[in-house]
């Protein structure tokens, strides 16, 4: 029960916070995104090489 209340003010947490900075965090997730995608290529370079 508490989880999921925990959950739900959560869920509504980020909805706020998303509709508060979209444009931040669509900058902080492609930056996410593009840090992930260095950190394959340098993994998959160390392992192949």
């Amino acid at each position: 029960m508490s989880i999921c209340v925990g959950k739900t003010s959560f869920l509504r947490m980020i909805r706020s916070i998303t509709q508060v900075s979209k444009g931040k965090l669509s900058l902080m997730l492609s930056n996410i995104i593009e840090m992930g995608l260095s950190a394959l290529k340098w993994t998959t370079e160390c392992v192949y090489s």
